[in-house]
């Protein structure tokens, strides 16, 4: 499932490779907001097997990056400015892919209310409807 990656194949600061970024950032640009965990999940999970459908490596590299929500760093992959384009585009098909359903507005998706709020399908297959 998930991939192993040893001390020496992590870069320690972005700040060694100007220009590059990771899905999150690229996501904030285009949307005007933070991905949702489950876009930047969906996003980047997209982006790294074209990474190594591409240059045959088995992942994007990989930097410690400062959390978006709490304290601390975790491990990204990070991208070269050349895939920012790419990138982009990802981010707008899988947000608008979650947007459709609901008339594009955008829902808290913390797990109290259905991205499928105020629509005919939420009505005809949401709890408590039989199928």
């Amino acid at each position: 499932m998930g991939q192993s990656v040893s001390e020496k194949e992590v870069i320690k600061a972005l700040s060694v490779l100007p220009g590059w970024v990771d899905v999150c950032i690229v996501g904030e640009t285009v949307l005007g907001r933070d991905l949702t965990k489950r876009e930047a999940w969906e996003v980047g999970s997209r982006m790294a097997s074209r990474w190594k459908e591409r240059t045959g490596l088995s992942h994007p590299p990989f930097a410690l990056i400062q959390k978006r929500f709490g304290n601390g760093t975790h491990l990204k992959a990070v991208y070269p400015p050349s895939w920012v384009e790419e990138i982009s585009l990802m981010v707008k098909v899988i947000a608008s892919r979650r947007s459709v359903a609901n008339g594009f507005q955008e829902h808290p998706m913390d797990g109290e209310c259905s991205p499928l709020e105020g629509t005919l399908l939420l009505d005809l297959f949401g709890p408590g409807q039989e199928m």
